[in-house]
């Protein structure tokens, strides 16, 4: 194989993998509303429990919830790296009449709460470091039904977005096997289509040197693939935060 290449395998090597796989470390907040609620208090039922908040009766029902909220992405996320707090907020707006960390992943992270708004129905966080998939569990005691829902608000540099994570927790799902399938034998087959090819319409240098591009874009494609793989395909609520 000769020297020039070499040179167009490399380049096509490291232009792949700069565009492609190092734009994929990044910041990326997540947060997942548990679809498992409690009520705790059935209001119109008659009961010995009575619910009392700063002294008023709970007329309402009681219902408790738990959000997990983690660093999904590669790239860590400081306290410094948060534009706007970190809001956890009713949905609809109902109050929150209890909020507390159930657990956390790490306990360098510094995970807090500020419960200074739950009458308004939001609580913020605030964290010294949180890594990949460190995170916490937030449990919220909410006046309303159990269709109270919470939405994430807030702005993380170089994410405008705090992502929902919907649908089952667990990380591999069938669709994403099928379409890790598709995407690999895809690539394959248009390897076996290029090869033959330059087999057929090219000779010499310009062969080798078409061979090594098209094999390194391969291999490329292969690295950027599985990046692609770990980032979204696996990407799901950490297990030790369930």
């Amino acid at each position: 194989i000769g020297l020039s290449g070499w040179i167009v395998g490399v380049i096509s090597l490291g232009v792949s993998i700069y565009f492609g796989v190092v734009p994929l470390r990044n910041r990326e907040l997540s947060y997942y509303v548990n679809p498992t609620k409690t009520t705790i208090v059935k209001s119109g039922q008659s009961s010995d429990l009575h619910v009392l908040y700063k002294g008023q009766s709970v007329l309402t029902d009681v219902t408790a919830l738990q959000v997990v909220i983690w660093n999904n992405g590669k790239e860590s996320i400081r306290s410094e790296n948060i534009l706007t707090p970190i809001t956890l907020r009713t949905s609809p707006k109902v109050p929150i009449l209890e909020a507390g960390i159930k657990q956390s992943y790490r306990t360098v992270s510094q995970i807090g709460i500020d419960t200074t708004r739950i009458a308004d129905g939001s609580v913020n966080l605030t964290w010294k470091i949180l890594e990949h998939n460190d995170g916490a569990v937030v449990q919220l005691i909410v006046a309303g039904p159990t269709n109270i829902t919470v939405q994430a608000e807030g702005i993380v540099e170089e994410q405008e977005k705090i992502r929902a994570f919907e649908g089952s927790p667990d990380k591999l799902t069938r669709t994403s096997f099928i379409v890790m399938l598709i995407v690999a034998v895809s690539l394959a087959l248009g390897f076996v289509y290029a090869t033959r090819v330059i087999d057929k319409r090219t000779t010499g240098r310009k062969q080798q040197v078409l061979g090594m591009a098209v094999f390194f874009s391969l291999l490329a494609s292969i690295l950027l693939l599985g990046e692609f793989f770990n980032l979204f395909l696996l990407s799901g609520v950490p297990a030790a935060l369930r």
